[in-house]
């Protein structure tokens, strides 16, 4: 085996030899392709270790750390021409994902929407690297972080004095969190403080641009590249179906109007945005600590970022009391994941193509009791024929997943359930490192105040 040669503490250059272990522990059939090839030590691969928190892609460039673990744009002044000459053959080079997961999303000074959660296993970059001449480029619009920009904590934590002590104990230098999509920031500046309980990294092994270099004569070549085109082929499974899941809208839309129905456009939208989280399209939300069948908590807990640490940063340092540190993390529902639920919350919106002034000023529960209605009615057209589901994946959510309306506050419509019930059905809201059973579930945060499940039958 080749020895890997180091280029400081986070960035490690690779040969196949020393990177086919990698790589057969998050993907078997990528490794059978490419050691059945066994190629030279002209094509380099670099495993790339980043921090919670760290931009991998941000404003369009792509960023690794150096030496000391700063992060910085691969054409900044601080690497090695070598590395940039390898990387930088797409402005997102091919990297396998191979410890801890990463999120793709967009940010406005308004919100973070969460585009996706990639985890082990899953190729970044694939679309950039397999690029054609005509393409929609989303650079500058999307990025990509080490864990989860998105993950919060349900607990209300903006108390002054124990919002100081962070800011004592942690160097955290940011204001008191007023929304939950400022709760990452902080966590980030708490997990990069010497004194913070756990070593948490995300690694990527990046692919030099001599990978994707053609050869067509060459048969191993030719079935990796395969393989990258059959992966891209999957990924793009939603947005190859647009046009039907568009015209299933549109005669949703039409039914409504022969009742003589005119939703407000922002529940609309939200309905729609239900929709695409019931068939993994986009994220949802679940507890990062998960009880169901073959979901290993030991394994899982910690994918989207330090989350043991963190909840000892919040109950011992912080002082949370009387709530259990429930964090939220995002993830694709699927027909074959293990995962029986995801959430979704109004008071915490991803949907990205509402206008601007759709929301009306109607309390909260009037608002979740007209999208429970719309998904109702919605529900019913698909499972009577009046939309055109066949084949879909919309088929496959109308027949197997409940859509399930919760708030804070009593009901007196009593069409609403009440959030207490959520932890006593899914007991994964109250899972952490401690075996502490006087705390409670924060039932009524912000999160679950007007919160949707979306469950499998």
């Amino acid at each position: 085996m080749n020895a890997a040669k180091a280029m400081g503490k986070f960035t490690q250059e690779l040969s196949w030899a020393d990177a086919r272990d990698l790589v057969k522990k998050v993907d078997p059939v990528l490794f059978e392709i490419i050691d059945a090839w066994n190629p030279s030590s002209e094509y380099k691969l670099y495993k790339v270790s980043y921090r919670y928190g760290d931009p991998i892609i941000e404003k369009g460039l792509f960023h690794i750390p150096n030496d000391a673990g700063q992060i910085f744009p691969l054409q900044s002044g601080r690497f090695s021409q070598d590395l940039k000459n390898d990387l930088s053959y797409s402005h997102v080079p091919l990297g396998l994902l191979i410890k801890n997961g990463q999120e793709v999303f967009i940010e406005n000074a308004e919100r973070v929407i969460s585009v996706a959660f990639f985890k082990p296993g899953i190729l970044l970059g694939l679309w950039e690297s397999l690029k054609s001449d005509k393409t929609f480029s989303t650079r500058g619009v999307l990025n990509v972080s080490a864990g989860a920009r998105s993950l919060f904590i349900l607990p209300k934590v903006a108390e002054a004095g124990s919002y100081e002590r962070l800011r004592k104990f942690y160097g955290v230098r940011l204001p008191m969190p007023r929304k939950l999509q400022d709760h990452a920031p902080i966590f980030t500046q708490i997990a990069k403080h010497r004194d913070f309980h756990e070593d948490w990294r995300h690694e990527v092994l990046f692919f030099s641009g001599k990978w994707l270099e053609r050869d067509e004569k060459n048969i191993n070549w030719l079935k990796f590249h395969h393989y990258l085109l059959e992966r891209a082929w999957s990924l793009s499974s939603y947005n190859r179906n647009t046009l039907a899941f568009d015209w299933i809208w549109q005669q949703f839309a039409e039914s409504l109007t022969e009742k003589g129905l005119k939703p407000n456009t922002y529940l609309m939208d939200t309905l729609k945005q239900l929709v695409l989280v019931g068939v993994g399209a986009v994220p949802g939300f679940r507890p990062t600590h998960q009880l169901y069948k073959n979901f290993s908590v030991e394994k899982d807990v910690s994918i989207a970022g330090p989350i043991e640490g963190l909840q000892r940063v919040y109950l011992e340092d912080y002082g949370l009391k009387n709530y259990v540190p429930t964090f939220m993390m995002p993830h694709h529902f699927s027909p074959d994941d293990e995962c029986a639920a995801v959430y979704y919350s109004l008071q915490a919106p991803t949907l990205l193509d509402s206008l601007p002034k759709a929301r009306s000023q109607q309390s909260l529960m009037t608002e979740i009791r007209e999208l429970k209605t719309l998904m109702e009615h919605f529900l019913d057209d698909a499972l009577d024929g009046l939309l055109k589901i066949q084949g879909t994946p919309v088929e496959w959510l109308v027949n197997n997943v409940n859509f399930d309306f919760f708030h804070s506050d009593q009901d007196g419509y009593d069409e609403i359930q009440s959030s207490s019930l959520l932890s006593e059905e899914d007991p994964s809201f109250m899972k952490y490192y401690d075996t502490d059973k006087t705390r409670k579930f924060a039932e009524a945060c912000s999160f679950v105040r007007g919160c949707v499940r979306i469950k499998k039958i």
